[in-house]
């Protein structure tokens, strides 16, 4: 199930795999947003 959730994100996550997710996420709290 990992390998499959790395190449077929879950749409829960907005398609994006979970370490873009996480870098995304940081960006934005970084950013004030």
């Amino acid at each position: 199930f990992h390998h499959y959730n790395t190449v077929h994100p879950h749409r829960a996550l907005g398609y994006l795999a979970p370490r873009e997710y996480i870098v995304q996420s940081t960006s934005e709290e970084l950013s004030g947003n």
